[in-house]
Formats: C-alpha cells, structure tokens, sequence
C-alpha cells in the first residue's frame, strides 16, 4: 500500500525480497486505487483545460470508470523500475525435501520413533551457478535439538544451477534420527542449512547462503478427531449371472484381515439417472482368502434414492471390521432405473458390458468388469489407543544386538556363532488412550530374524499399556550366522486392542546388522549350516541384501573353489534355490562390510553353484567373504565346500592322478598347467563308486582381460555327457599357456566315495602348503611347484635376520640368488632371473637358524 502524502511528486517503491527476474520478456506493472479516495488517480499526461474531460462515467469514486473507457486525455503511471544484474549465487530456499525411512525403519515417509532417516533436500537458486556447494545441516530450534539426532550432518550438492530445483544432495543425504515420545503430536523438526560454494571465473570468488526449512514431524492420531481415507483398489466387479446383481470392490487397510480398523461411517456417491425411486443396498463382506471372493456379509443397509438424484450418501457402521475386505452395491442391473455406481478417477457413470465369465470369477461367473473402484470415504475416529515399535532415549534402535548381556546401544562389531544378547521388542502406545488387554488374552510382540520367527514375548491380560508408555524385552540370548542379517520386529496387538489403522504402519519394524566371521572354512571339508538360508530380503534389509557370510585367505599361486547346494539337493520335488556371493570387503562396524560382490553364482533351484578365485600372481591376495542367501518362499539348510587343489598338473603325456569324492563333496578343484596351441584333451575316469559328476575348465584370462573370479557359468570348455559311473572327457585349445583349474562337479554324489583319475599329464606335483590365514607371524617359504617365469616365489619372515635365497639347477649349479643380506621382518615376493631356461630347479633358502630346500618346474 502506498500512501501518497504530497500532490504532484513521484513515490518510490521499494520490493521487498527484490524480484528475481530469469528470463527476457514483458511484464505489466500496474496500481489500484482505493476507492475511498477520490484523488487517487493516475497522473495526467496533457494540461489541457479541465472543462475538455469526458469519461463514461464522472464519478471518480467509481472503478467501473477506469475499466475500458475512452478518454479525452491520456491518463498514464509512470513507472521507473531499477534493475540491478545478478553476479553471484543466492540460494534463498529448500524447495523440496524427501524424507527416505525405508532403509531403517518401516518406509512410510515420516520420523517415527527411534527410525532413522535419509534427508534429501532440493535447492533454490536466484543467483549465477554455484560449484562444490557443500552443506551443514542444524538444528533450528530449541524443540528439534532436543528430539532429533543428526547422525550425517554434512552433504555435497555437487552444483546448483539456476532455478527452483537448481541442485539436490540426493547422491549424499543426511541422516537423521528421532527420539523421544514427548511432543509428537502437532510438531514439525525445524531445520537451519548452512550452504557454502564456489563461482565466478576458474571458481574463484566463494560465498555462503543459510535457508530454514521444516519437515513432517511424527505424526500421532488426535483422539476423537475423525479421519477420512478414501477407499478401493483394484477394479468393480460385477458378480452373479442374476439379473439381480452385486457391484463389488476389494478394499485393504492392513497386511493381513487380522490388522482390523474401527469404522464409524462410511460415504458413498448414488446416482439414480431413472424416472422411479430406486433402493441403494449397500453391503460389506469378508475377504474368502481361499478364492479372494466376496466371502460372509459383515454389514448390510438400504437407502432409497430419489429419481434423477446423485449425492453422497453417509452410512454409520460403527464396528470393527478386518484390514481386508469388500464393499459395494446390490442392484437390478437390468432395469435403467437403478442406483449405479462412481468410479474413482473418472467421471463415468457405471455401465458394464456383459461377459460371460472371461475374468475367471472363481466364485461364480462374472458378468461384468470395470478397472476403477467404487468411489467411497470412510470415516475412522482416532480416539483409541495407537501401538507402534520405540527406540528409548540411550537406546540405538527398538532392536539392539550386543556380546554385553543388557547393553542398549550396539557395539563397534558384532561377531557371529557366539553368544548374542537382544534388548528390544519396545513397543510404545503412542497415545493419550490405555490399551487395555482383557483378561483371556495376551498381547504377542515377535521378534523375526530375515523373516521367520526366532521369538516372543507377550503381556497377558488382565493389564493395560497406559498413553505414552512402552514395555520392552531385555536379556535374550542367541546366536546368529556371521552374515549380513535383519533382526525384524512384529507388535501383534489387533486381536486385542481397537488400534486401528495407524498401529498398520508401526508395528512392523527391521534392521540389518553384521555380524563377523570368526574362523575360516576348512579345506576339503564341506560343512552343513546349522541353519537354513537366508531370505535374500525383506523389512529392514535395505539396499543390500541378507546372507551367511564366511571367510578364507588366499595368498598362494593356485586356484580355489568355493561351492554350495541345499541339503536335500537332488532330492524329487526340490524347488529350493541357494545361491552364492563372494564378497571382498570386511566388516568396518555393525552395519557396514559385505557389500562389495565381486562374483555371484545364481543358476536357479535345485542347482550346485560355485565360485573360482585364482590367488597370488596376476591374481588376488587376502581375505575373501563367500555369503550364501536363498532366493524365493522355500528355505533349506546348505552345504558349503572350500575345494583346495592338491596337485600341480601338467598335461601332456601318459601319466594320470586319482584323487577321491567323499559323499558330502560338492566340486574337486585341481591346477594343471597347458602350453598354447595345441589341443589339450583330458579324461576324468571314474575308477570305482556310482557318483555322476561333470567336468569344468577355467582360465583367468577373458581374451586380454585378467579376471582372477569365475561363477559356474565362466568356463572356456565344458563335458556332461555321461552318467553315474562314467567319466567325462573335456577338450581345450588355449591361446596362450597358462594354469587353468579343472573342476570336478558331484552331481549325485554315491553312497561310498568314489575315486576318479586325471589323464594324459606329464608331470604331478604335490602342492603341499596353503595358508588360511595371514602369516606375518611365521617363517613362510612357498615356492610354487610349477614356477611361470612372470611367478614368484612367497618369503615371510617373522623377524630381522640374515637371509641367502639362491636357485640350483639339476646339476648343482648355483644360477641365480634372490635374496642376500639383513633383511626385515615381512612379507617379500621373490621373482626368478626372466633369461632362466625351462627345467627343474631347487631353491634354497639360508637363515641363521635354518635351511630350506624346495623344487620346482620353470616353465616359459
């Protein structure tokens, strides 16, 4: 509003913010005048005499008068507007936010107690382009502080264009996490954003921009305020081959029929397009789980509607119905005087065409199909108790995990096959009403680990949860697979207390934690899980994925296997799928470690699948992490195998090497060694025992790619063409030499092992030493029983010392030293002279304390 005190002078107007203006164009500036002042007009452009004016109307006072009249003299405002260029970034708001708890908790979109959340913001931006925009995210209140933990209070936006969605951090959000009951209701977390960035010519000059921005708080029922949910889902039916019909939709509040609602009304829209009165009989039935039919009728009632009439109709059911059920309309759908349906999301009024059972009603033929519901509001009073899960103040999550029996906050690394303690179950009554569980019944809270019921704990009645109160479990003890695994939370109150709709969203919660290996995988020793796979996912689990997890160390220049199947594999019927993951990354806390897969094996049910590493040279050295999952509704205990070549082989001659399967073998793996060119055909013979098996060749080598990890599928030569009994012969021409690793796969293990023999070899060599764990702490001396020119040869020393490591040939001549002088403790990698001739070597290593003489083969 501007007041103009002075006649004849100009008034400036100042715009406060200023107007950001962001593209070239026109733009209307204009004024009102008040209409109690009679003075307040535009200025005259020409002085001509006042008798020459002529406007429709004289009356000044009147607006009409300044609307599309012709004027005898030029009335113009004349604006003056300064503009000043935009130089630098001006972020001035959070334009959008995203508040992600599905990774955490229970993925509804709000801070629910003791959940943690992902914070994504967008960002406005009035200025010039900002580059490296970094954030800093605060509390902006007294009541946030309080309430809310920022567990990530920093993220990078990369850079913020121009505009209202200039620049998002939504590839490093925040986190955020919730405590406390007090104040839930009605309040919104109020957050300061402290931005810094970059601009101007090579990014010189810097600035900095704070913005305010609120999120959606948790969110409490008020009591005896009514809410209205619009319902139905799926599409109209139209059921029953009778002219008298039933238009019937399916409607879902909970997970389960057993998540029940309390229902005070419900509103539906009647049209009556005929020239009689019509009778609307509306109906509610229960959900026949066995043919997903309208099943028993749980509540019924007419309303007449009056000819030509469409309204919205309230019907008071006032009663407790199931989370799942159904609701609609009886009707004669023959005459065109009768109450038909509203759709939602369209404004057509209901005519079907008739069908003659196409969509397969199992409970009677259709004869009718729309693909929208019928248009319906029901009303839920919210004055009743409202239950969900609960992370206490000094609590990390409703579920807490600890080596330290009552401890309430996770430790730095959970550890698995060893003793575990749980504190947790909270459930809170997140209202001002009691839940009273009456005397007969007890009130279940389920503890869940990936999925399937680990145990329980329970309130029996006659008790009561007071508003704002929780119980909790504490003290339970177990143990859990080292893996990746999801503790999941189950609060089953709907028997027993009206909690209705919102107890659907809180009472299911999860989270993933991580728990170590301690010891490795024997070699050639298969082991039968002590419980069965895990679901690959499920509430709680987030972006990756359940899994047994175990470990093994790999330093030697040799081909391992790492092979699983289910423990009724084979067996008729088998449908079960286990698959496998190697992964390379170790657990850094409780909930990180085990995310990086390397390989995968997934051929389906009722496969054997596996996994090939080559260590050392050109390969990979130190700890692997195999984790094991089922895929799909049917789990089983598992059979994990560790397969350790014993030999060194080289083809090409009359020799031949039998090794043997044990029943409980999955795969044999053995390195043999093949020159390039020509074609290298190997028989695998069963000698005596009834198993099938097949037979696998592996290289590292992808063409000129160097990949030391194959899955079942990656072989370059593959033979199963015989059964029980029978051998496999398997055939290969390589490009280039190199150590390839045959595998032996059991199909169908016999009753007894079977003994099987590797043909056409000219040399077998004991490989003799593997290492399962690190060995700094040891005298290690490896040489490789067949030595490539670009291998090398592993010395560990555990102390300083004097060291000689000298190579001999056949004849005792000294021909090449490796090693010589005081050398320091740790780990060295000793290569042969590049000009060393093709033969058999010995090499010898010399301490002060201790001599040691090995052979090898140097191929070229």
């Amino acid at each position: 509003v501007i007041s103009v005190n002075t006649a004849d002078a100009w008034t400036t107007v100042a715009i406060d913010p200023p107007i950001y203006v962001g593209s070239a164009g026109y733009f209307w500036v204009g004024i009102s005048k008040d209409p109690s002042s009679a003075n307040a007009v535009p200025y005259q452009d020409d002085d001509a005499p006042p008798q020459g004016i002529n406007l429709s109307t004289n009356n000044r006072m009147d607006p009409s008068s300044w609307t599309m009249r012709d004027y005898w003299y030029t009335f113009t405002m004349r604006p003056i507007v300064k503009t000043e260029p935009i130089t630098s970034p001006s972020i001035t708001m959070v334009s959008d936010y995203r508040l992600d708890d599905s990774d955490f908790g229970n993925g509804d979109g709000y801070i629910d107690p003791g959940e943690k959340a992902s914070l994504r913001v967008s960002l406005k931006n009035i200025g010039v382009v900002a580059h490296n925009v970094q954030g800093i995210l605060r509390p902006a209140d007294a009541t946030t502080e309080d309430n809310v933990i920022i567990i990530d209070s920093t993220a990078s936006f990369g850079t913020v264009k121009h505009g209202v969605n200039g620049g998002t951090n939504d590839s490093d959000p925040f986190v955020i996490q919730f405590f406390d009951e007090s104040n839930m209701q009605g309040w919104d977390p109020q957050f300061k954003l402290i931005l810094t960035y970059n601009y101007g010519t090579d990014n010189s000059s810097s600035g900095s921009d704070t913005v305010n921005f609120t999120v959606s708080g948790p969110w409490a029922p008020e009591a005896n305020l009514q809410y209205f949910y619009s319902m139905g889902s799926g599409g109209l039916w139209l059921i029953s081959g009778l002219v008298t019909g039933y238009y019937a939709t399916f409607a879902q509040f909970g997970m389960a029929p057993e998540d029940s609602i309390y229902v005070d009304s419900v509103y539906i829209y009647a049209y009556n397009a005929g020239r009689l009165n019509a009778t609307m009989n509306f109906y509610i039935w229960e959900n026949d789980p066995v043919n997903n039919v309208p099943g028993s009728i749980i509540f019924q009632t007419s309303r007449t509607v009056a000819r030509n009439t469409s309204e919205w109709w309230s019907i008071a059911v006032q009663r407790k119905l199931p989370g799942v059920f159904w609701y609609g309309q009886n009707a004669n759908i023959s005459a065109t005087r009768d109450v038909e349906p509203i759709f939602w999301g369209s404004q057509l009024i209901g005519q079907f065409t008739y069908v003659d059972g196409d969509n397969n009603w199992s409970g009677g033929p259709d004869i009718g199909w729309v693909s929208l519901p019928i248009s319906g509001y029901w009303e839920i009073a919210h004055d009743h108790p409202s239950i969900s899960y609960y992370a206490p103040q000094g609590w990390d999550w409703p579920i807490v995990p600890s080596h330290t029996s009552g401890d309430t906050t996770v430790p730095s690394l959970l550890y698995g096959d060893t003793t575990l303690y749980i504190s947790g179950w909270v459930c809170l009554n997140r209202s001002a009403v009691d839940a009273i569980i009456e005397t007969g019944d007890t009130l279940w809270n389920y503890l869940f680990l990936d999925n399937y019921s680990r145990a329980a704990t329970y309130l029996p009645g006659l008790d009561t949860l007071s508003g704002w109160e929780y119980t909790y479990y504490k003290g339970y003890a177990d143990t859990i697979p080292p893996g990746r695994h999801t503790l999941y939370v189950g609060l089953d109150w709907d028997h027993v207390v009206s909690s209705n709709i919102y107890n659907n969203y809180l009472r299911y919660w999860g989270q993933q934690y991580v728990f170590m290996p301690r010891t490795s995988l024997p070699a050639n020793a298969p082991l039968l899980s002590e419980e069965k796979a895990p679901d690959l996912t499920g509430p709680g689990t987030g972006y990756y994925f359940n899994s047994d997890v175990y470990k093994f160390y790999l330093n030697a220049n040799s081909w391992v296997g790492i092979a699983v199947k289910n423990e009724h594999y084979g067996q008729s019927g088998d449908s079960i799928d286990i698959d496998l993951r190697l992964f390379t990354d170790a657990p850094t806390s409780a909930y990180d470690g085990f995310t990086n897969a390397v390989e995968a094996s997934n051929l389906g049910p009722d496969n054997i699948e596996y996994i090939l590493v080559w260590g050392g040279d050109n390969g990979y050295s130190g700890y692997l992490y195999p984790g094991v999952y089922s895929f799909g509704e049917s789990r089983d205990k598992y059979y994990i195998e560790k397969a350790v070549p014993e030999y060194y082989m080289v083809y090409g001659g009359g020799l031949t090497e039998r090794v043997d399967l044990n029943p409980d073998d999955i795969i044999h793996v053995e390195n043999i060694l093949i020159t390039a060119g020509s074609k290298a055909t190997i028989p695998v013979n069963v000698i005596s025992g009834t198993a099938d098996i097949a037979v696998g060749l592996y290289s590292i080598k992808n063409g000129s790619i160097i990949d030391p990890f194959k899955n079942t599928l990656e072989y370059v030569a593959y033979a199963d063409d015989n059964g029980p009994g029978s051998g496999e012969t398997i055939s290969y021409t390589p490009s280039t030499t190199d150590t390839f690793a045959l595998v032996i796969i059991q199909k169908q293990p016999g009753s007894s092992p079977t003994t099987v023999e590797i043909g056409s070899l000219s040399q077998s060599l004991p490989i003799g030493e593997h290492y399962d764990e690190p060995v700094a702490s040891r005298l290690i001396f490896h040489v490789p029983a067949i030595l490539k020119a670009s291998g090398s040869i592993l010395l560990n020393l555990p102390a300083e010392s004097r060291v000689t490591v000298s190579m001999y040939n056949i004849q005792g001549r000294k021909v090449a030293v490796l090693k010589e002088g005081k050398v320091r403790a740790g780990m060295y990698r000793l290569t042969p002279p590049r000009d060393l001739r093709a033969g058999i070597y010995f090499v010898v290593l010399d301490t002060e304390s201790k001599r040691m003489v090995k052979k090898t083969v140097v191929i070229k």
